[in-house]
């Protein structure tokens, strides 16, 4: 028994193969478990509480569950008692409990509490441990007939009997939940170490330049306006990190000149600076960002000169000239910078901003006319009027966040302005017809590309958004008042439900990307294999021209929306789990960076940290982990919980406030 519980601690939350564990049956019981030939974090939990032999009820549990009997999910167990593999990794992992005393006494409290009961745990109900001090809460107790919105409650943030969503406690009893929280509650704290040790490391070595290069400890600089800086504070702020927020704004105050600034790309400027700048603007309410914005978007203005209405990709930012050149126009950039200038007009009242933003997007719907499906090439033509140029689809690099954009475009306005959900649930549909396939071994769902009669079966990281993507855009089409709009769009109670399912899908391979690679990072972009032949031994590979990491977020993004809107403890085991290992591999002594190979064990890593390590992927864990408040508390978004019916993430994870008046210069 010791020596597997030994085994399970220095796992921990990697997933590993079955052939590095020595396995020593501590009892009979043991032997004649029906173990998968890759043990993930489920397992390694279920075989923890077993071993561990303190409750009968928690052993029975783990044998049922890890010999495969009464289950109904891909992942191998019944989530009535998932809960007890979250609260079992907490409560049996050694180096959690010196730091987090209270939590690991709550969580014995209640396993000790419930060990004695036969019973299965009910759902929702009260329970007799439930005024134990340890399990205090603070009740969010909602008026009859109280309205969020556009008059009806809205799922996660608006709570009922606990400190819980009632979405979440539809499915997951209180208990769940509470252990849910004190293991997430851990990780927080790691998420916001990374951030603070991030940041130190660039204020020493980088400080007010674009990236800080990890392993020399020197800085690079691409446009010369400190990107990592601004695009930081929203992540700052977010986790409570006032000191560093306010020294960040003080640099922008004192010394961001775009006057000195040099060339780079409209889009990523857009997106990371400008997004960034408007971004801390909403959250501090501080008058020098949105100054600052508002002289960025007017130099931005100079790139929108093509006869179509598209940008130019670059532009030198210190005079304000746009870099003619000869490259077409790509799909994701051209319609994801909407959201940035669609708010920088609304604070501005100038509608420059949006009037610009908008014919670029025009442009793209005009092109897309001829179109027999709503799955767009991911290059265009400057020409007036424009066509497509090449025949590559997919939902990755160059044509993602487009598809975003028309989902948080609808949300951003208020949900007024209907053509962009009709267009996002075309698209939608189509993608899951035209872009799907399913592996037939580990039945992981996964998206691939199509380049004219080709399909290249690779998974990339960046698509990895996309289950986040479709569970917010399915929360939005079940509001009530959306549902009116279903026959219009030919959409179904049966299609929404489908996916739901599919998104799980799609994140479980993404989950899966990471679990099974020898680092327990995920890379680029795996190959996946619908058709097994005789010689594929995996269903999954790692292509050594894609197994390098970058310290992308795509997908714990969609871990976060995944939970945000069920509750799920499942999302952020993986998450813990996926964070982990970027905290073993990619940790250096002034910050983190990036990693050659994911396969390689110990992996090599790049002297390279990209802005949106900061801005995004521990933004999305830290607020994977964060704990629920009411929409109403005075804390707002500095508690790191987002209200999504209040807010909208751009593609940067910037937090925009959704336009809730909006009607100034609606798209045309």
């Amino acid at each position: 028994m010791a020596g597997l519980r030994g085994n399970v601690a220095e796992a921990r939350l990697i997933s590993f193969p079955l052939s590095t564990v020595a396995l020593t049956p501590s009892s009979p019981s043991l032997a004649h478990l029906n173990v998968s030939s890759i043990l993930d974090f489920h397992s390694i939990s279920l075989l923890s509480l077993y071993a561990s032999q303190e409750s009968p009820l928690l052993s029975a549990m783990a044998v049922r569950l890890a010999a495969g009997g009464d289950t109904s999910t891909q992942d191998g167990f019944n989530y009535p008692t998932s809960w007890w593999q979250v609260s079992m990794w907490l409560t049996f992992a050694p180096d959690l409990t010196p730091r987090n005393a209270a939590t690991f006494t709550r969580v014995r409290h209640v396993l000790h509490a419930s060990s004695g009961d036969s019973r299965e745990p009910e759902r929702g109900g009260p329970r007799k441990w439930q005024s134990d001090p340890h399990l205090a809460s603070p009740i969010f107790e909602q008026e009859k007939g109280e309205k969020h919105g556009k008059g009806e409650k809205e799922g996660p943030g608006a709570t009922q009997d606990g400190a819980f969503p009632r979405s979440w406690l539809a499915n997951f009893s209180q208990e769940e939940l509470l252990l849910s929280q004190a293991f997430a509650d851990y990780w927080q704290e790691e998420a916001v170490s990374a951030m603070q040790h991030s940041w130190r490391g660039y204020k020493l070595f980088a400080w007010g330049h674009d990236e800080l290069l990890p392993l020399s400890k020197k800085h690079k600089d691409w446009i010369g306006a400190g990107v990592t800086l601004i695009d930081s504070l929203s992540t700052l702020w977010l986790m409570g990190l006032h000191e560093e927020f306010r020294q960040g704004e003080a640099w922008v105050r004192q010394y961001l000149d775009l006057d000195k600034a040099g060339r780079g790309s409209v889009f990523e400027i857009t997106i990371r600076l400008l997004a960034g700048l408007l971004s801390a603007h909403a959250l501090s309410g501080s008058r020098v960002f949105l100054d600052k914005a508002k002289d960025l978007g007017m130099r931005l203005l100079q790139g929108f000169v093509t006869p179509a209405g598209f940008f130019l990709r670059e532009i030198v930012l210190g005079n304000g000239t746009a870099v003619l050149d000869t490259e077409a126009p790509i799909l994701s950039e051209q319609g994801s910078i909407q959201l940035e200038m669609r708010y920088l007009s609304y604070l501005t009242k100038d509608n420059r901003f949006q009037r610009a933003a908008d014919r670029a997007l025009r442009a793209i719907r005009k092109a897309a006319e001829a179109s027999e499906v709503h799955l767009l090439p991911c290059r265009l033509s400057k020409t007036d009027p424009p066509l497509f140029s090449g025949y590559k689809i997919s939902m990755s690099s160059e044509s993602d966040s487009y598809y975003e954009y028309l989902l948080k475009q609808y949300i951003q306005t208020n949900e007024t302005e209907q053509h962009f959900l009709d267009g996002w649930v075309s698209a939608v549909r189509d993608m899951f017809e035209y872009l799907t396939s399913e592996t037939k071994v580990s039945r992981l769902l996964f998206l691939f590309e199509v380049e004219g009669p080709a399909r290249h079966f690779f998974h990339h990281h960046l698509t990895c958004f996309v289950p986040g993507m479709v569970l917010l855009g399915v929360h939005v089409l079940e509001k009530d008042h959306n549902r009116q709009l279903w026959s219009g769009m030919n959409v179904t109670a049966a299609e929404l439900a489908r996916w739901r399912s599919q998104a799980h899908g799609l994140a479980r391979t993404c989950y899966h990307m990471y679990a099974r690679s020898p680092t327990g990072v995920g890379p680029e972009f795996v190959r996946l294999k619908p058709e097994m032949e005789m010689e594929d031994k995996e269903d999954l590979t790692y292509p050594a021209r894609g197994a390098h990491y970058l310290l992308r977020p795509e997908a714990v993004e969609s871990l976060y929306y995944l939970h945000y809107f069920t509750g799920d403890p499942r999302y952020r085991v993986w998450g813990a789990a996926m964070l982990q290992a970027i905290l073993t591999h990619c940790k250096t002594d002034v910050a983190f960076a990036a990693l050659e190979a994911v396969t390689e064990v110990p992996p090599k890593r790049l002297d390279q940290m990209e802005s949106f390590w900061t801005a995004e992927t521990l933004k999305y864990f830290f607020m994977l982990f964060a704990q629920p408040t009411h929409p109403d508390a005075a804390s707002g978004p500095q508690t790191g919980w987002l209200d999504l019916s209040k807010w909208v993430l751009t593609t940067e994870a910037h937090p925009f406030p959704i336009l809730q008046n909006f009607s100034r210069a609606p798209f045309v």
